[in-house]
């Protein structure tokens, strides 16, 4: 049930009135506690890229997705972007990297996944067979040739070209004859055209053109390109760079032609444009200087096109564009500057076209974009300055489309070159020009200069709205503009000015005081301690009591507007201690006791990571200058407080910046680099001496077990950790050396069974874990923490599992976009929610009767505030806080239980991300199952029943349905109707339904159970289809074994009578049976194929 925000008078505040709450409704309810900051921002939004028919961007650095309407605007993950590059889409999912990391996206928040570390991507890719082809940094390999399907295991180096700690820099990728061209260097042959299969043994040098070692592969103008089944590329073989072509083969790797004989210069070729059976560019010969060249991809074929500046003078053609049969340049001769010129592939037809600016000066004319029958481009003449052109391919059609300026400059002097500026939208030219009035801003032109005219004034005035990152997706334009009142945020346009418009205002809505603090919270008698931006202060020190007026700045720590950015909370010795950014170098580790007056800074340590108390101290990672990132203690003093021990010698990091801190039988057990084995399995007393790698579970430098997700159980400590050998798997360790083991294989070899972040969990007796077996299956786990006592727990219903947590001693977790619940068998795993709801879920919180969690309800409902006491009925949606498409994404951290209620930080349209208090609700009541019809009324064993009625469970496997006290399989299920299939051994009788919360039906009719005599198999699955099912003509039987020539089918009534038969041939693996004669009913199908029988249930319509 949702429950309006209720705000009092004061603008700045929300009051809690739990007392009001309670007594209007009994159901559970979130209300804002305080809106403490109120500030806003812009998005900045960038890499906009299409896929499913929705365009993906970033903004606000984070991934967002629009259908093209505000409503359906919303951001995809929550995941912080940085340093990202842009959108790639591989296999219908969308690759970027962001902070060194690899990320992938099916465009859902649990589809947001990351892929790996140390991987950069630049613009310089591409796609092939569903393959990422890049250049990567890898901190191992520098600059090499990589490869990704999206997946950790199919993201890899392919070949480290250039060994050791040099670079090959791969680049200007290009696909032929089913594989990867680029250039690359060696250090042994220059830079050369290589070629890949994705493979190490496949990547190799195509050929060593430049035998010197010298080689230089010029591809910076127009890379490779295919031409009459052939690649084309510009290369130098130690006597200038010239064009060249290849079949694939080294010796298939010729010349085209030495256009240039002058020595080493080279004829420089750039700019290729092919033109029917020709292509045409830019050389440079010793004679005749820089022309036009045309080829036919022979040595003979290849020549000048024409001298258009006599003699040695360059005539220095560019910009050429195809246009109703001909080719449209710019190029300059002896008696007019830069013109436009138009050629047939002749030279008799290689003429000026007009002379747009008399004289020597010439138009320039550039940026040519081809709509309909009109060919629209940018020049300048001495009167009207940069404007707008057209031409229809005639001189008389050539002409100054409108003067939008007035002025010498131009309307396009100071947009030209600036960025991309003019596109095809519709069949009408947008561009970006400046009337002198507006400003540079939106322009439209149906090629007339009536239809020539300002398409919006996005920032009214002279002030421009600074369009860019513009793409074209579907006739619509997306770009990023600034209106002057929203900031810089989604537009979009079709072309039309009512079309031109803020697609959403993505920060519309305050930031909010937990924008980026939102893991800054703990409880601490009996008060939630946090770190909140108000606006005025800065980040700094807040305490709440779960009420309004309990809500206020505990401590302004770091004077003014400035921060102290307080986190890293921990409870010690009964007082709070914390790390803050102080005034006058009190940086570093503070306390206090719950008093303004005995809130003190304690030390100068730079702390970059969690707290883990361990008996009477402290621990965790800081930095000095001397020492890097390493592990250190505290007692809570300042003399107390010192480094425990530099694992890595110098100024490199020991510690990783990922949790990796555990209590453990009074020692503290750690993950760290030494610089010799690489991030292993440490345990500390505190002391120097007793600080000690614990086991080089993958031993070696470039080996690191890389230990996570440290869990507590039966008196050992339990963690995922990878080896050479069994890849990443579930160990223990009893804090010896000997006692650190591997618990099981699951994956067996050096496949990962256990890559995953979610923490095991505890229950009966067993540790929960998610894990991959042999067949690449992700599935559920238990152990007992033997390696005969681990199990995979049978996962008939669900697969995939992730968020394990344990409450009221059953385990729940979600699986393909589902909740479930389980006592550790397969008949005690229930489904709570439909799989017919889409739903991705979050952290869960156990929480007296219930579990709180995080959930979405697909493009509807954003990540919202959800709760569950282990029954159906009883999972529901709390509150849209915030309401519509958008997400609150509402978290918990620790303990933050107060008086009954919950703290959460959450997020809303009017105070961005704030301080919510949780006040729990009773539950419904459970609704009773009632059966109104069920047909067909007989049948036997393998028979669909569709049974209609109401409250029944929308999950499958929450109703239990019998015939006769046989249960029956459910096959689908909604509210008002189930379909089941009649299991064998089945007797006439009543048909009972019982829903799982506990409630039952039965019918006062006997389900008939009827025999088939004529048939003796059983009702049996097997891999065949048979679709459409239903059918109103013919049906399509699929994945047929191929080395058959024929099949045989026999049609029954569901009462046993033979109503058809047949024989259909098999082509390929497929045959078709024409059941086109029956009257429409439910019948028996029996197939038989070699000495396979099927039996399928088929509906005519």
């Amino acid at each position: 049930m949702k429950k309006a925000i209720q705000q009092i008078s004061s603008p700045f505040l929300i009051a809690i009135i739990l007392s009001y709450l309670t007594s209007i409704s009994s159901f559970s309810q979130v209300t804002l506690l305080r809106d403490i900051y109120t500030g806003t921002e812009n998005s900045n939004p960038s890499s906009f890229i299409e896929m499913n028919n929705k365009i993906y961007f970033i903004a606000n650095s984070r991934l967002w997705e629009t259908d093209r309407t505000s409503n359906g605007t919303r951001r995809v993950s929550e995941l912080y972007l940085r340093s990202t590059s842009e959108l790639i889409k591989v296999n219908n999912r969308l690759l970027f990297t962001s902070n060194n990391q690899l990320w992938v996206t099916d465009g859902t928040s649990d589809g947001t996944q990351k892929v790996k570390d140390g991987v950069t991507i630049s613009n310089n890719y591409i796609v092939v067979n569903d393959q990422l082809y890049f250049a990567n940094n890898f901190e191992t390999s520098n600059t090499e040739l990589w490869i990704s399907d999206g997946t950790e295991a199919g993201t890899q180096l392919v070949k480290d070209i250039n060994p050791g700690n040099v670079s090959s820099y791969p680049g200007y990728f290009q696909v032929y004859k089913n594989q990867v061209f680029f250039s690359a260097d060696d250090g042994t042959h220059g830079r050369e055209v290589w070629m890949t299969d994705g493979t190490k043994a496949g990547t190799k040098l195509l050929k060593n053109i430049d035998p010197s070692g010298s080689g230089i592969i010029s591809l910076g103008h127009n890379g490779f390109f295919e031409f009459k089944g052939k690649l084309y590329f510009e290369a130098s073989n130690g006597t200038g760079t010239e064009v060249w072509m290849t079949d694939g083969t080294e010796a298939g790797t010729t010349m085209l032609k030495d256009i240039n004989l002058s020595g080493t210069q080279g004829s420089n070729p750039r700019f290729f444009t092919l033109f029917g059976d020709h292509f045409i560019f830019q050389a440079q010969s010793d004679t005749q200087g820089i022309e036009a060249w045309i080829s036919d991809g022979t040595e003979a074929g290849t020549k000048i096109l024409k001298d258009i500046y006599t003699g040695i003078n360059n005539g220095s053609p560019d910009g050429f564009t195809v246009f109703q049969g001909k080719i449209y340049f710019r190029a300059t001769d002896n008696n007019h500057g830069s013109e436009l010129w138009v050629t047939d592939g002749t030279e008799a037809g290689t003429q000026i076209l007009k002379d747009l600016n008399n004289g020597t000066e010439g138009s320039a004319p550039n940026n040519f974009v081809l709509i309909n029958s009109q060919l629209f481009f940018v020049a300048s003449d001495v009167t009207n300055g940069t404007e707008l052109w057209i031409t229809d391919g005639t001189e008389a059609g050539t002409k100054l489309l409108k003067n939008i300026n007035g002025s010498s400059t131009g309307s396009l002097g100071n947009v030209v070159f600036s960025y991309d500026f003019m596109w095809n939208v519709g069949g009408r030219l947008v561009f970006v020009a400046d009337d002198g009035s507006n400003g540079k801003e939106l322009w439209v032109s149906d090629g007339t200069e009536a239809g020539t005219q300002l398409l919006k004034d996005i920032r009214p005035g002279q002030q421009e709205s600074a369009i860019q990152n513009v793409k074209v997706f579907n006739n619509q334009l997306f770009f990023q503009a600034n209106d002057g009142t929203h900031g810089s945020e989604v537009w979009l346009s079709n072309g039309t000015q009512t079309g031109t418009k803020l697609l959403k205002d993505i920060t519309s809505r305050p930031i909010g005081s937990f924008s980026k603090t939102s893991h800054r919270l703990i409880k601490y008698n009996n008060k939630i301690y946090f770190a909140a931006n108000d606006d005025l202060k800065g980040q700094e020190l807040w305490v709440t009591d779960g009420t309004d007026v309990g809500t206020q700045l505990f401590k302004d720590i770091n004077p003014g507007s400035s921060s102290s950015a307080p986190q890293y909370f921990t409870v010690f010795k009964n007082k709070l201690y914390f790390y803050a950014n102080g005034p006058s170098n009190q940086t570093g580790l503070w306390e206090t006791d719950g008093t303004q007056a005995n809130t003190r800074f304690i030390t100068t340590v730079y702390i970059s990571g969690s707290i883990v108390v361990v008996g009477n101290r402290m621990f965790f990672r800081a930095f000095d200058d001397t020492h890097g990132n390493e592990l250190w203690t505290s007692d809570g003093t300042s003399a107390g407080t010192r480094l425990v021990k530099d694992t890595q010698p110098g100024t490199l990091d020991g510690l990783p910046p990922f949790k990796s801190l555990a209590s453990f039988k009074g020692q503290l057990v750690f993950v760290a680099n030494d610089g010799t084995h690489g991030h292993e399995l440490w345990i500390s007393d505190g002391t120097e001496a007793g600080t000690t790698l614990l086991k080089d579970i993958n031993p070696g430098s470039a080996g690191s077990a890389i230990p996570s997700g440290f869990t507590l159980f039966n008196g050992q400590l339990f963690f995922f950790a990878t080896s050479a050998t069994e890849g990443s798997e579930l160990w223990t360790t009893d804090g010896t050396t000997t006692g650190t083991r591997i618990v099981k294989d699951v994956n067996p070899g050096s496949a990962d069974g256990t890559k995953s972040f979610e923490r095991p969990a505890i229950l009966n007796g067993y540790l929960y874990f998610v894990a991959t077996n042999s067949n690449g299956q992700k599935g559920l786990w238990k152990t007992d923490g033997t390696s005969s006592g681990t199990t995979e727990l049978t996962a008939s219903i669900f697969s995939s599992p992730d968020y394990l947590n344990v409450f009221n001693n059953q385990l729940f977790f979600t699986s393909r976009r589902s909740l479930y619940k389980t006592d550790g068998t397969e008949a005690g795993t229930q489904q709570l929610t439909s799989g017919n709801t889409p739903l991705s879920f979050g952290g869960f919180f156990a929480f007296n009767d219930r579990i709180l969690f995080m959930s979405n309800q697909g493009d509807s409902i954003g990540f919202e505030l959800w709760e569950t006491n282990g029954t159906e009925t009883g999972t529901r949606m709390i509150q849209d806080i915030n309401t519509g498409p958008e997400s609150s994404f509402p978290h918990f951290f620790g303990d933050w239980a107060i008086d009954n209620k919950i703290m959460l930080v959450a997020n809303n349209n009017q105070f961005g991300r704030e301080l919510h208090v949780y006040n729990k609700g009773s539950f419904p009541a459970i609704p009773t199952p009632k059966i109104t019809d069920f047909s067909p009324k007989s049948g036997f064993a393998g028979t669909e029943v569709i049974i209609t009625g109401e409250n029944f469970s929308a999950v499958k496997s929450s109703n239990l349905v019998k015939f006769n006290g046989t249960t029956a399989e459910v096959l689908n299920a909604s509210n008002a109707s189930l379909t089941v299939k009649i299991a064998e051994g089945t007797s006439t009788g009543k048909i009972t339904i019982d829903i799982a919360d506990g409630t039952s039906y039965a019918t006062s009719e006997d389900f008939i159970i009827s025999q088939v005599t004529s048939l003796t198999d059983d009702l049996n699955e097997s891999s065949i289809s048979v679709f459409p099912n239903p059918t109103t003509n013919i049906l399509q039987v699929t994945h047929l074994n191929p080395n058959h020539q024929s099949l045989i089918y026999q049609v029954y009534t569901l009462h046993g009578r033979l109503v058809h038969k047949g024989k259909s041939r098999i082509k390929g693996t497929q045959a078709l049976i024409d059941v086109k004669q029956l009257p429409t009913g439910s019948y028996l199908l029996l197939i038989e194929v070699g000495k396979e029988n099927i039996q399928k249930i088929i509906v005519k319509k």
